[in-house]
C-alpha cells in the first residue's frame, strides 16, 4: 500500500462528504486540511536515510461506497427473508 501524503487528497470532496454540504469558501478546506495535518507527520528513519509518510487508510461513507452497498445486501435479505416465511 502506497502511504498516503495530504497532497493526493481532495481536500474540497472529503469536506463535502463530511459536512453533507459543499464548503462556502477556501478557509473550510484549508481549516479542515489544518485539522488532518496530525496524520502526516512524517517518519525520519535513520538506518535508511529517508524520510517516509505514515500509512493510512481513509475510507469515505458514501453513494456506492462499502456502507452503502452493506445497507442494500442487509434490505435485499430481509426481503428474501420474508418471502421465504
Amino acid at each position: 500500500m502506497a502511504p498516503t501524503t495530504p497532497d493526493g487528497i481532495d481536500w474540497a470532496a472529503t469536506f463535502e462528504l463530511r459536512n453533507k454540504r459543499k464548503p462556502t469558501n477556501d478557509l473550510e478546506v484549508t481549516s479542515l486540511q489544518a485539522e488532518e495535518q496530525q496524520f502526516f507527520y512524517t517518519i525520519l528513519d535513520n538506518l535508511e536515510e529517508k524520510v517516509t509518510y505514515p500509512t493510512y487508510c481513509f475510507i469515505f461513507d458514501g453513494p456506492g461506497r462499502y456502507e452503502d452497498i452493506i445497507n442494500k445486501s442487509f434490505e435485499e435479505l430481509d426481503q428474501k427473508k420474508t418471502q421465504i416465511i
